[in-house]
Order: structure tokens, then sequence, then C-alpha cells
């Protein structure tokens, strides 16, 4: 068996003219990796793998009716312990279902805006960042962070 050079990379990592998965949101590509642009490496798909879960509605998907986590819905919610709690179990649940092989390090929740100003729009935001490793590399940690609203 072949041992990486790299422990931080993935073997199809390394093939320059290989590409994992697709970028969202979808643009023309300008080079050779096909109609839409690509991404090279395993982490970058993984990173739009997570995105897209996050802001994909229950419903959504044709075929697939339970994918996603529903988000949305907490938006115009009273940021409360309790409700960062059931976003943070719904998150995880659905990272169990449709991303087993990430593992989530650190899920932080916090609403946008400037609590003291309640008629602001920005109150009706929510940031969510999601630390994470792939399970094949629990070395290489990465990020995702998103805005809803």
């Amino acid at each position: 068996m072949a041992i990486p050079l790299n422990k931080n990379t993935n073997p199809l990592d390394t093939n320059k003219r290989k590409f994992v998965g697709i970028k969202i949101p979808f643009e023309k590509s300008n080079g050779n990796e096909g109609y839409f642009e690509s991404t090279q490496t395993t982490i970058d798909a993984v990173k739009e793998n997570i995105r897209n879960l996050l802001y994909t509605k229950k419903g959504e998907r044709l075929f697939q009716p339970v994918l996603g986590i529903g988000l949305e819905n907490y938006l115009f919610e009273t940021m409360t312990q309790e409700l960062e709690m059931l976003m943070k179990d719904d998150i995880e649940q659905a990272f169990e279902t449709w991303l087993p092989f990430v593992t989530i390090t650190k899920l932080l929740i916090t609403q946008a805006g400037n609590e003291q100003l309640t008629t602001s729009l920005e109150n009706n935001k929510i940031n969510i960042s999601i630390d994470f490793y792939i399970n094949q590399n629990p070395t290489m940690l990465d990020s995702v962070q998103i805005t809803l609203g």
C-alpha cells in the first residue's frame, strides 16, 4: 500500500487534472474541468457539501424529502439557549445522516446584528460556524461559516 507523502492531503487531491465536486453557486467554467466550476480538493468539496446541507430546506429536494435541515424556520424566533440547542441537534442529526464521514469538533450558533437594535433586520440573521474534520484524516481541521437570513 502506498503511503502519501503529505499526511494532510487525500491521494485524489494530488492529480491536478481530477476534480472532486462542483462549486456552488453554479458558474460556467473557464478551465478544463467541464461545464461548471469544480473543486479540486476533497476538503473543498466537503465544505461545499456542508454549505449545501445547511442551506437546504426539508422537502426542497425532489425524491429526497428528508434531505436538509430547515434552519430558516428558526430565523424569526427569539434566540434562547433552548433554540440554540434545537438547532445544534438538527445540524448534528443531519450530519449523521447525510455526511457521516465528517466529524464536527465545534459548532457555534449566534444571532447576527446588534441586540440593542430590536427593530433591525440584522437581528433576523443567524451565523453558524462549524469546525470539522474528515474521518479519513482527523489531523486536517477546517471550518465553514454561513449566515442565514
